[in-house]
């Protein structure tokens, strides 16, 4: 989804923020639910995606801070910045 014309870098940060914490989120719970017979490759696969989005999202974490402070990364604004980019609430 195309950011909205005029939206400064900060905020488009931290929507990608949020979308990074939500993937690992779906990830996270997509391995730990992997059942059926590729069960274990399913558990394997969704270990390393989520995996990988740690370091992407504290990554992005640390450069906010260091360059808007700490309510550039509140964790309260997540749920509502991720589903305003996918169109759909995952934190039901």
């Amino acid at each position: 989804m195309e950011a909205p014309k005029g939206t400064d870098c900060k905020t488009k940060c931290k929507n990608l923020l949020a979308m990074l914490r939500a993937m690992h989120l779906l990830h996270h719970t997509a391995h730990l639910q992997a059942s059926g017979e590729t069960s274990y490759q399913d558990h394997l696969l969704f270990e390393r995606l989520y995996g990988g989005l740690v370091g992407e999202a504290d990554g992005l974490a640390e450069k906010l801070v260091s360059l808007y402070g700490n309510d550039a990364v509140d964790a309260t604004q997540t749920p509502s910045r991720a589903t305003a980019n996918i169109g759909f609430d995952i934190f039901l």
